[in-house]
C-alpha cells in the first residue's frame, strides 16, 4: 500500500498553506509510487476543500455514515475519502468518528474562507487536466487544450463574460493578496505620490493597503467591469472608500488615463514594449512604475525550483512561454524610457522591481 506521508508534499500546484513549495526530490523507489498516485491524493483534498468538509467537521466530528449522508455520498466512498484525508495527517479517526486535526484548522481553516478555498481547489482542476495522456501530447506543437479537444475558458474570459465567476474570483484574490499587500504598504516609501494607478488591480487589495498607510493618496483601479464591480463593493465597506476609484477597461487594447506619480502592476504576469509604453504614458515626469511577481526566472533563465510546476504546467498550453529575468524586465523598461531605481523582496517572497520615468 502507498503511504501518503503528510499534506502537501506532493499535492497540487501549490500546498495547503497557500505557498509554492519545492518539490522533494525522489530519493527511493517508495519515492516513485507515491508520486505517481499523488494526483488522486490532490484530488481528494481538492474535494474536500471545494465541499466544505473540514468546516462541517469542526462544527461537529461525525461518523463516515453520518458525513455521507450530509453529502449525499455513498458511504464505502465516504469513508475511503475520509480515509484518505486522515492520512494526510488533515483528519484524525477515533472509532467511527472524524475530526479535524490542529493541522487542518492551522493550515486550512485559519488560513482563509470555505469560498476561496473552494475556488482555489477548483482551479487547481485545471493542471490535473492538462497532464491527461500527457506522454501521447509533450510533442504536440500547440496547446494540450487542442490536442485534448477540449477548448474551455481563460481567466480572462471567465472574468469578462461570467460575473457570478468574477464575483467568486475577486474575492478570492482579496482575501488571498491580504499579505502581500500589507508587505508592499510596509516596504515601498510613497510620501510625495499623490495620485497611482493600479493595473489589473481587481479587487484594490493592494492599492487599499497603500492608501491606509499613505493619507495623501488617491488610487484609480483598472479591470474589467465585472471585477471593477466587486472591487467597488469591496473599497467601500472600508475607510478608503473616497480615495479609490475603478476605471473598467481593457489595459492591454485600451488606452489607460494619464497624471499620475505611481504605476503599480502586482502579480499580472504580462510584459512587453507596448505595454511598457503605455505605463511611460500614464506617468508624469520622474514617476515610478512598480512591478511585482512571483514568477521571475533566474539569472541564467531557469526557473526556480519552487516554480518548477508552475511553469510546467503554463507551457503545457503555451509550448514557448518563458518568464522574464530581472535584467531583461530592467532593460525592457529601459527601451520605453524608464531607469532602473530598485529591486527588493518583500516579506512574502514576491520580488519587486521599480524603475523611474525618465524625464
Amino acid at each position: 500500500m502507498i503511504k501518503i506521508r503528510r499534506p502537501s508534499r506532493f499535492i497540487g500546484r501549490e500546498g495547503i498553506e497557500g505557498k509554492e513549495k519545492t518539490m522533494k526530490q525522489v530519493t527511493e523507489p517508495q519515492d516513485v509510487l507515491e508520486l505517481m498516485n499523488a494526483g488522486l491524493a490532490a484530488a481528494a483534498l481538492n474535494a474536500a476543500l471545494e465541499l466544505g468538509v473540514f468546516g462541517e467537521l469542526k462544527r461537529q466530528p461525525q461518523s463516515g455514515a453520518e458525513l455521507a449522508q450530509t453529502l449525499g455520498m455513498p458511504l464505502g466512498r465516504c469513508v475511503c475519502w475520509l480515509d484518505v484525508l486522515t492520512e494526510l495527517g488533515l483528519l484524525a479517526r477515533a472509532d467511527e468518528t472524524y475530526a479535524v486535526t490542529p493541522v487542518a484548522q492551522a493550515v486550512i481553516l485559519d488560513m482563509r474562507s470555505q469560498s476561496a478555498w473552494a475556488l482555489q481547489a477548483e482551479l487547481c482542476r485545471e493542471p490535473y487536466q492538462r497532464g491527461v495522456n500527457l506522454a501521447s501530447h509533450l510533442k504536440d506543437s500547440g496547446p494540450v487544450w487542442a490536442a485534448q479537444g477540449r477548448a474551455p475558458l481563460t481567466h480572462y474570459e471567465q472574468v469578462s463574460q461570467q460575473s457570478d465567476w468574477a464575483e467568486r474570483f475577486t474575492r478570492m484574490i482579496y482575501e488571498l493578496h491580504g499579505p502581500l499587500a500589507a508587505a508592499l504598504a510596509e516596504t515601498i516609501e510613497l510620501n510625495d505620490a499623490q495620485r497611482m494607478l493600479d493595473v489589473g488591480g481587481g479587487s484594490g487589495v493592494m492599492s487599499l493597503a497603500l492608501l491606509k498607510r499613505n493619507p495623501q493618496l488617491k488610487s484609480v483601479v483598472v479591470d474589467v467591469a465585472n471585477v471593477c464591480r466587486v472591487g467597488r463593493a469591496l473599497a467601500d465597506a472600508t475607510p478608503e472608500a473616497n480615495r479609490i476609484s475603478y476605471h473598467a477597461a481593457d489595459f492591454l487594447r485600451d488606452e489607460l488615463p494619464s497624471g499620475f506619480d505611481l504605476v503599480l502592476e502586482c502579480d499580472i504576469q504580462i510584459y512587453s514594449d507596448a505595454l511598457f509604453r503605455k505605463f511611460h504614458a500614464a506617468l508624469n515626469p520622474s514617476g515610478r512604475l512598480v512591478l511585482i511577481d512571483r514568477w521571475w526566472a533566474q539569472a541564467d533563465g531557469r526557473q526556480p525550483a519552487a516554480h518548477a510546476l508552475h511553469a510546467f504546467a503554463a507551457a503545457l498550453e503555451q509550448p514557448d512561454r518563458r518568464n522574464f529575468t530581472v535584467a531583461e524586465i530592467q532593460t525592457l523598461s529601459a527601451a520605453a524610457g524608464f531607469e532602473p531605481l530598485a529591486v527588493r523582496t518583500l516579506a512574502t517572497g514576491e520580488t519587486l522591481i521599480e524603475v523611474m520615468r525618465c524625464a
